[in-house]
Parts: structure tokens; C-alpha cells; sequence
């Protein structure tokens, strides 16, 4: 103790003479430097302490050092250290994906550190076509993906929870409990398929694999944007590359997981629909509009009368008891009356052991979800299972990854009660007094069935989705620096799908006949890929060279029955053999194959200079024998300008500063497997229906008027054995800014890409006769646009935070078009497709509304104008409102997409706000249809904007005025029905707290989250929700209380 003081007397003794020959330090943020006085040695203290994650979890293996000695040490599996340290001394606590801590040793002898999980970590390890890299050697477009907003709220798809956290990648998703989601990466590619490629350990994949995972198994996800790092996956890899890493077992210690989610859902975007009085009101009006006497209204009694001037006005409406006998009147909320508060369950347990010659893990998931259709639900049960072992001190490694997942989707698949629902008369009630459904009386009502009966009707209705999906792998260390890798994959998806159609009668609608539909589609592929890798490192020069090979194929079979009339409606009893009536069956099948060869070599100079080439030749089986092999290459190079002595010798702001670019070819294949054949089929036909001919090849050519009939064959395609490969080629440039010792981050990519030799099937003139269609290159189309991601992270005090934002934009346009194929896209004789987006809406320009008769009169010929209804503009003022008045009314897909993430966490609690928003995309409001309109479809309720329409004591109006006659037209494509589809969702907000010190647990994590919170639209869309201009099913609002724990 008195050694100790003393020399601590001595320090400050020492401090006050040279503090004024010290340089002022604190003004850039750095601490003081230790002063070692000759002769003097400070005495070394012990320090124990804690590391652990920003979830309270301990972290093995971070490097402990002291900074400007060789003193060091590493935290042990519970993430506990010990180490020698000086007074005043800096300990340094760094490891790979975490920021790096600095502590000051003050003489505290217990130090409970928390390391912050960083994206944007210079040294982060990253999975990139084949191989790993350091993050900061990248030289192409690649996005790494924060995992942690996969596991707030839950989901049956984990790609939906990556919607606007990746610029660039722009996902649509629906209600659906399935997950269902479309996912395009910089936009659109080609007139075709514009899904990405998947990569799942190493595996790839075009089909629904990823979405089947769970999200609590995957590791990591990058998205390699632009062609020169995705050229390396060559011929399906045109519309960019999503590759995922699951997790793998912890070789330190055996860690259980469990977690549990437990979420509320509700329907909140229901359209506003009138009540029965509203509607009457609303049909009152209609009729006086037309001229004719509201007292031949059906059901409804009307006290009205006209004022002096012939104004009618309405007094008093009388809805009868009931509709017809048996039948009551009502007041119906058909949305109400189908929907129900949801409720999901999901559960994860996971187990994770090993050592230091391998290790297994094994997840298993469940997650239901009782959506908030009634009659309706979705189950997904999943299971994973990896290890793998090493032998000969670590040369040898051998694993496998394997995922079985079940999900299974009962009841409606169709949004055809939401659609009904919109359209159903609230006066008729839901059931009959008897219990049974009731349905439309007579011809004025739509001939619609109910809707809670459609759904019920449909509840042993199912879809059964089986997938098996994993891989073996072995890795040989042949030399030092040469490695041999090689992977064989499958994926198998079977799917059956059950339809039963039941008996019903609902007023004057029914179906007398039942039936039964049964089909099941298999899927199988396998990938046999091999790889040999050789790294050198020599002085300044750092390169791997990688050579390979790839062979993948794929085998697709669907067959279908289809049985009529079952004596018993149960659901046991729908079974094909039960039926006695009319039966079918029919199937298909086909596969495809492909044989690749790729080399990719990385160099770097002194860690400033950077340098990438890939080349890669594929051939496919899709194609014609004269184009079936393409090659695919790509150069990029990365210029680290913050490693120039310039720069890091007279500043520390600038903590990375990156200059990329790079150039690619990429490849499409994604057409029918069949599509470079001549194609010729047998059709026995079932007779000729109503106006349509007789297209079977059977034929009684003997004359024996009894028996099976001899078929023939109809062409119906002609082969081409010169179909190529589609060609998409970019380039790239991009900028990575790192500040502040990484703190401020940011990133900047500008493209351009040009895609030609696009696989169309043009008309063709039908004196050709049957089998005129063909798959031929014809088409080409440009894209272009930009990508800023940002992020803002620091700690003030005990309060970490983080603000994070990405924006894209993309625009496309059509190019090259075959003469033949222009006019099959919107547009007319005077203007077409080519040089706009192929997401161009084409129609009439609404002007407004006719306000009284001489506007009437002086305008162009436009059969069934009158005051109150709309004008639409003579664009080419030829006083004709015909086809050639219509011109391009917008764009359906978003110029720019947008995300923007805060995070903050203080002591345990940790805050996440989510927002996110798509600008510069025009809509077609399906829904107007009904809300605005009382003449476009006979028979069905109207929407609450009618009761606003315009009358000629409401010309401010700009809704039409109420008609139960169409006579001008206005269901007819034009900008009435066009609107902005931008808006701004705050997607999500979850809040945690870690609790710690429970015996026998690592600290527990209890939070709630909340999605779909807020809306912010334009006022031109008026529907609810503009992610919803149609009949989709509707995004829940959704409230979520979970929790996880480990040990």
C-alpha cells in the first residue's frame, strides 16, 4: 500500500512540472500519453474483467492488448480475461465483425466490457462467389447484411425483413402468411425472369429455398449488386446474387438457445365502404341523376319530393324487415364479417457443440400462424442439422449443412372473399336465421356468393410444401497456401396442392356439382461444384487465384387429377376413387442442365492498390446447339486512397477511403426448358365448346363410330437451334468513406447496364397457321442509377447509438424491340414502348369534370359526355376522343427506395426505429373502381367517396357524379384512376431489455415490436394502403412480445 502511494505521489509530483511542456492532447480526443521517467518503473497491476455483445451475451477469443507493448492476452469461452496492466496505460479490446473498445486504466480492478457488432468493420471476413474476403478488399458492388433486424417480429419468409435495410434491393411483399415475396436487386433486367440467384452455404438456387429458412439459423447475407462480383456465378446471375451463410457450431463450448414470439395481428386497412342507409342514399342519388323514379328501387322506400325550382330532395329512406321471405334485412360489415384478430406462435431451440477437431449444430422451428382470414392458416415446421470434423491437425475438413422444412397453408390461397367482400351489399345479412349462409336475392344484387361462406367452403382446401435442401463438403489443405474445396448440393421441393370445390346454394347462385383437384409438382436439383484455391503472400503482394468447375441439374415433374361428384361431403371422403363423375388427369415434366468452368484471381498491393478478374463459361441445355456455351467476364479494381502517406500521415479523420470500379458480363437463362425445340403434341380434345373450335387430334378415321379414337399430333412451336444466352452488361463505380475511426460511414455506387439478346416470343400472322410461335433474341433494354448507404455510430457515456440510411434509384428503358413484339406492349400506333420503362402505364388523360352544358358543348366528340361526368383531353386536338388521345400516365415501379434505421441502448434497454418508403412510382388505384363509382359494376356496394360525389350544389367535387349507367366510358384506362404510390411506413419499433444475473442462464432478453405502425401516402391514392392497389392480401398490424435466452 505504501508503494502504491508513493509512486502515485510521485506521478502527480511529476505531471505538474512538465504540464507545460506537454502537447494539449484532449483537444483531439486522445488521451494523454504515459510519461516514463528514467529510473522510475510504475508497478504492474492485475485486471480481471467481462466482454460480452450488445445482447449481454460473453465473447470468446477478443484480442486484449496494451496498447505500445507486447503485453496481450484473449478472453477465454465465457469471455473472461486477465491481464497486467500499468496506471494510465490503454487497453485495447478488438475482434473481428465488433467495433474496437479503448479503456483507460484508472486503477480499476474489474472491467465489464461491451462490444458493439459493426457492418462496416474493415477486417469483417466476407462470402463472396467461392471464397472470403476481407470487407475492405472488396472492389465490387456487395451490400453485408445486418442479421439482427431477422429476429424482431416473425415471419414465414426471412427476405421480407430485409425490405429497405439494402439500397438497391427493393422487395414487394403481401399479407400473405405464406411469406410470399418478389425481390429484385437494382431494378428490372429483362422482359423475364428477374429473380436472383441464391446461394445458400455455398449452394445455388433459383427456387423459394431462402425463404423457406428460419431466420434465427442464418449467420450472414450478402448481396452482390453489380456484374464484375457476380459475374463469377455467370450464366444465372444477370439479376444479381443473394448469398446466405447459416450458422455453424460454436467449437468452444455447448450453448443453448431457445426463443419464443408471441404476436397479435389485426386488420386495419379495410377500404370504407357505405352502410346500408349510405348506399340506399347513395342510389337515390344515382337515380335522380339519370332521370328515373327512385321508386322503382328494389327493397328500398324512399320519401322524397321536389322542391319549386324541380330540385328533388330526399326525406327519409325505409329499409323493410326483410329482403324476401326468410330472409332479414341487415346492415353488414363484410370485411368484419372475414376477418378476425390474428394471432402468431413461434418457437426456436437450438444446440451448438464442439471442439477443436469439429463441432454440430442443430436448430428445429415452429411458427403458426392463425392469420386474420378467417378459416385460415399457416403452419412451417423446419429443421436444421450441420457439422463437421477436421483431421491431420486441421488439413482435412468435412461437413454438411441439411434443412428440412414443412409449411403448410390451409384454407383459401385466393384473395377472392377480399375482392367479394368489396363488392357484397351490406343490406344482406351474413347468415339466415336458420343458420344457413345467405347469398343475393335476385338481379340486384352482384352475382357474388358470400363471402364468410367462400371461405368456409374452402377450408380443407391446402397447400403442402416440402422442402429438403443441404449440401457435403470437403476441404483439403494441400500445401500451405493450396486448398482444395469441393461441394455437392441438392435442393428437392415437393408441393401438393388440394382443391376441393363443395356443393352450395345461396339465393339464386349455387354449384350443384363437387369436385376434387389434386396436384403435385416435384422438384429435384443437385450442384457438384469443385474449387482450388492458392493464396500468396509476399512482402507487399497479397493475391489468391482460384480455378473451377460447376455442374448442376435439374429435373421437374407435375401431375394433376380432377374427380367430380362425391356422395358425402366430408373431408375424409374426397378422395378421387369416391367421385362418380367426370374425372381428368394430366402431367408434365421437364429439367435442364449446366456445365461450367470459372477461374477468379485478387490481388493487392500493399493493401492500397487493388485488382479482381473473373471468367467463367457456361453451357446450358436451354439453348440452341449453335449458342449453348457463353462466356462471362469481369474486371474491377479498388484504389485505397486513405493508405496513401499523403493522407495517413497527416490526418486521422479519414479512417477509409475507397475508390472502386469495374466492369462485367453476366448471363440469363431463365426460359421454358423446352424453348429451342419444335414442339408437337396429342390432344384428344373434349369437344367443341361455345364460339371456340374443336382443337383435339383425335379423329374416328375407321368410321367405327364406337371405341378409342386415333390421335395425331398438332405443332405447336417451331425449334430454333440458334437461341443464345441473354447478355447483360455493367459497369460500375463506387466510393467507401470511413471517418472518425469508422464512427461515420458511408458508401456511394453509380451503374449502368445494358442487357440485350432478351428471350421473347413474338406474334406471329395466323395464315401461318398453328405452330407459328417461336423463342428467338430480340430484345434489349438500359438501366441506370445510384446507391448511398449511411451510417452514424457513437457512444456518450453508457449510451450507445446508431442512425443508419440508404437510398436507390433505378430507371430502365426498352431500347431494341422486334417489329412484331412493339405494339404487344401499351402504347398505340403513334407512340410505343421503346426508349421507357417496361413498367409504362398507358391510358386516357382525365380533365377534370363537366361542369355545365356549354363545356359540354365545346368539346371534342366524346360519346356519353354530360355535366358531372369526366372529360378526358384531345391530346392530338383533332375533336375526336379516340385511342390516339392516350399517352404514358406513369411508371409502376419506384424511381427511389429508401430505409432509414435508428437504434439506440442504454444499460440493457435497447430502442429500434425502422422506417421505410419508395418515391416516384405511379399506381393504378384498382379500388377506385368501387369507391368512386356507382355504374361500373351492377349490383355491388359503393365506396364512402360517393356520398362526396358531384351534384350541382357540390361542383367542387372531383368525383364523378353518381350513375347507374356507364355511358361515358369510365372504367376505361386513364390518369383518373392513376396516382402516387410514394409513401413512408414506419415498418418497425422494438424494445429490449437484457436481464442479467439469472443463475444457471447468460443474460435474457425480453422486447416487444410493433410493425406496420404509421402510413404516410399522398392524398391523389386513396385506397388504404398504397403497397395495395388491388385486391392482395392485406398487411396486418402487428404487435409482438418475445423474448430469448441461452446457457
Amino acid at each position: 500500500m505504501k508503494i502504491r502511494l508513493l509512486w502515485r505521489l510521485t506521478s502527480l509530483s511529476v505531471s505538474a512540472m512538465l504540464i507545460g511542456q506537454l502537447p494539449l492532447y484532449a483537444y483531439r480526443g486522445y488521451p494523454p500519453p504515459v510519461v516514463n521517467i528514467p529510473g522510475i518503473v510504475a508497478p504492474a497491476e492485475k485486471v480481471t474483467g467481462l466482454v460480452t455483445d450488445s445482447q449481454g451475451q460473453p465473447v470468446p477469443g477478443v484480442t486484449v492488448a496494451v496498447r505500445g507493448t507486447s503485453t496481450g492476452t484473449t478472453t477465454d469461452e465465457k469471455g473472461r480475461f486477465t491481464i497486467q496492466v500499468t496506471p494510465q496505460q490503454i487497453i485495447v479490446f478488438s475482434y473481428i465483425g465488433f467495433q474496437n473498445q479503448e479503456i483507460v486504466y484508472k486503477g480499476q480492478p474489474n472491467l465489464s466490457v461491451t462490444l458493439l457488432a459493426s457492418s462496416t468493420q474493415l477486417n469483417e471476413i466476407v462470402t463472396v462467389g467461392y471464397q472470403t474476403q476481407r470487407k475492405v478488399d472488396l472492389t465490387g458492388a456487395v451490400s453485408v447484411v445486418s442479421i439482427d433486424n431477422l429476429k424482431n417480429a416473425p415471419t414465414a419468409n426471412p427476405i421480407q425483413s430485409l425490405q429497405g435495410q439494402v439500397p438497391g434491393l427493393i422487395i414487394t411483399t403481401s399479407g400473405d402468411p405464406s411469406g410470399a415475396a418478389t425481390v429484385r436487386i437494382r431494378g428490372v433486367n429483362t422482359l423475364n425472369n428477374n429473380d436472383p440467384l441464391y446461394i445458400i452455404d455455398g449452394v445455388p438456387t433459383k427456387s423459394s429455398a431462402f425463404q423457406i429458412l428460419n431466420a434465427e439459423d442464418i449467420e450472414s447475407i450478402q448481396v452482390l449488386k453489380d456484374a464484375s462480383s457476380a459475374a463469377i456465378y455467370g450464366a444465372r446471375s444477370s439479376n444479381g446474387v443473394i448469398i446466405v451463410t447459416t450458422k455453424q457450431a460454436n467449437v468452444s463450448k455447448t450453448v443453448f438457445n431457445f426463443s419464443s414470439q408471441l404476436t397479435h395481428s389485426k386488420y386495419v386497412t379495410a377500404p370504407p365502404l357505405l352502410n346500408t342507409m349510405e348506399r340506399a342514399k347513395v342510389q337515390w342519388q344515382a337515380t335522380i341523376n339519370d332521370g328515373l323514379n327512385p321508386d322503382d328501387i328494389p327493397f328500398v322506400k324512399y320519401d322524397w319530393g321536389r322542391n319549386p325550382d324541380g330540385t328533388a330532395v330526399l326525406r327519409g329512406i325505409t329499409i323493410p324487415d326483410e329482403l324476401a321471405p326468410g330472409v332479414p334485412s341487415a346492415n353488414t360489415d363484410w370485411f368484419d364479417a372475414i376477418t378476425r384478430p390474428g394471432l402468431i406462435q413461434e418457437y426456436n431451440l437450438s444446440l451448438s457443440s464442439g471442439s477443436k477437431n469439429g463441432g454440430a449444430f442443430m436448430s428445429l422451428g415452429y411458427l403458426k400462424d392463425n392469420y386474420i382470414e378467417r378459416f385460415k392458416d399457416f403452419q412451417k415446421l423446419s429443421l436444421r442439422v450441420n457439422s463437421h470434423h477436421q483431421f491431420l491437425d486441421g488439413r482435412i475438413k468435412i461437413g454438411e449443412n441439411l434443412t428440412i422444412t414443412n409449411g403448410i397453408n390451409n384454407g383459401d390461397a385466393t384473395t377472392t372473399a377480399f375482392a367479394d367482400a368489396l363488392q357484397l351489399q351490406p343490406v344482406l345479412p351474413v347468415k339466415l336465421p336458420n343458420g344457413e349462409y345467405s347469398g343475393p336475392v335476385n338481379g340486384s344484387f352482384v352475382d357474388h356468393p358470400n363471402s364468410l361462406m367462400t371461405l368456409d367452403l374452402n377450408k380443407w382446401d391446402q397447400v403442402n410444401a416440402l422442402n429438403i435442401f443441404g449440401n457435403v463438403y470437403a476441404n483439403v489443405s494441400i500445401l500451405k497456401n493450396l486448398k482444395l474445396n469441393a461441394s455437392l448440393g441438392v435442393e428437392h421441393a415437393n408441393t401438393e396442392i388440394r382443391d376441393i370445390q363443395r356443393k352450395f346454394a345461396t339465393g339464386f347462385i349455387s354449384r350443384t356439382v363437387n369436385s376434387l383437384k389434386n396436384s403435385k409438382s416435384e422438384e429435384f436439383n443437385w450442384n457438384l461444384n469443385t474449387t482450388l484455391q492458392y493464396s500468396l503472400d509476399v512482402n507487399r503482394h497479397r493475391a489468391t487465384f482460384l480455378a473451377g468447375s460447376e455442374a448442376v441439374r435439374n429435373n421437374y415433374a407435375i401431375n394433376s387429377t380432377y374427380k367430380e361428384n362425391f356422395a358425402l361431403e366430408t373431408l375424409d371422403y374426397f378422395v378421387e376413387n369416391a367421385g362418380s363423375g367426370n374425372q381428368t388427369v394430366g402431367g408434365s415434366a421437364a429439367g435442364f442442365s449446366l456445365l461450367s468452368y470459372f477461374g477468379k484471381v485478387n490481388y493487392s498491393y500493399d493493401s492500397r492498390y487493388l485488382f479482381s478478374a473473373t471468367l467463367r463459361y457456361d453451357g446450358s441445355s436451354r439453348f440452341g446447339k449453335n449458342n449453348r456455351f457463353g462466356t462471362f467476364p469481369a474486371v474491377s479494381a479498388g484504389w485505397r486512397i486513405n493508405e496513401e502517406h499523403f493522407i495517413r500521415d497527416n490526418t486521422r479523420i479519414i479512417s477509409d477511403l475507397k475508390l472502386r470500379a469495374g466492369w462485367g458480363r453476366t448471363g440469363n437463362q431463365e426460359i421454358s426448358n423446352t424453348a429451342r425445340y419444335g414442339l408437337f403434341e396429342t390432344y384428344y380434345g373434349l369437344g367443341a365448346m361455345p364460339f371456340t373450335s374443336d382443337n383435339g387430334t383425335a379423329y374416328d378415321i375407321a368410321g367405327a363410330d364406337s371405341g378409342p379414337l386415333a390421335s395425331g399430333f398438332r405443332q405447336i412451336q417451331n425449334g430454333n437451334d440458334n437461341l443464345r444466352w441473354e447478355s447483360t452488361t455493367e459497369q460500375n463505380i463506387g466510393l467507401d468513406v470511413g471517418l472518425f475511426e469508422q464512427k461515420l460511414t458511408a458508401s456511394f455506387d453509380y451503374f449502368n447496364r445494358a442487357t440485350k439478346d432478351i428471350l421473347i416470343s413474338p406474334a406471329y400472322l395466323a395464315a401461318q397457321g398453328e405452330g407459328g410461335t417461336q423463342f428467338v433474341n430480340g430484345a434489349a433494354v438500359k438501366t441506370k442509377g445510384f446507391e448511398i448507404a449511411v451510417s452514424y455510430k457513437d457512444q456518450v457515456g453508457a449510451f450507445n447509438y446508431a442512425v443508419t440510411g440508404n437510398v436507390g434509384h433505378y430507371l430502365d428503358r426498352i431500347t431494341d424491340l422486334p417489329e412484331n413484339v412493339v405494339h404487344s406492349y401499351p402504347g398505340n400506333s403513334e407512340q410505343t414502348i421503346l426508349g421507357r420503362s417496361m413498367n409504362s402505364i398507358f391510358g386516357y388523360v382525365a380533365d377534370g369534370l363537366f361542369q355545365n352544358q356549354k363545356e359540354v358543348d365545346n368539346s371534342a366528340d366524346q360519346p356519353g359526355k354530360g355535366i358531372g361526368r369526366i372529360r378526358y383531353a384531345d391530346l392530338n386536338n383533332d375533336g375526336v376522343i379516340n385511342t390516339l388521345d392516350q399517352r404514358y400516365l406513369g411508371v409502376a415501379a419506384p424511381l427511389y427506395s429508401f430505409g432509414l434505421n435508428l437504434q439506440g441502448e442504454y444499460k440493457g434497454f435497447t430502442l429500434s426505429i425502422f422506417f421505410q418508403g419508395v418515391a416516384g412510382i405511379s399506381v393504378y388505384d384498382e379500388r377506385k373502381r368501387f369507391s368512386d363509382f356507382t355504374d361500373l359494376w351492377a349490383g355491388t356496394n359503393y365506396g364512402k367517396r360517393t356520398l362526396d360525389a358531384w351534384t350541382p350544389e357540390n361542383t367542387t367535387s372531383t368525383i364523378p357524379a353518381v350513375t347507374l349507367s356507364d355511358n361515358n366510358n369510365e372504367g376505361r384506362q386513364s390518369s383518373y384512376f392513376i396516382a402516387s404510390g410514394a409513401y413512408v411506413k414506419l415498418r418497425e419499433v422494438s424494445l429490449g431489455y437484457l436481464i442479467k444475473n439469472i443463475r444457471h442462464l447468460n443474460p435474457v432478453r425480453v422486447y416487444v415490436t410493433g410493425q406496420n405502425l404509421l402510413t404516410m401516402k399522398g392524398r391523389s391514392f386513396t385506397s388504404p394502403d398504397p403497397e395495395d392497389s388491388g385486391y392482395g392480401f392485406p398487411r396486418p398490424r402487428k404487435i409482438t412480445f418475445g423474448f430469448n435466452l441461452s446457457f
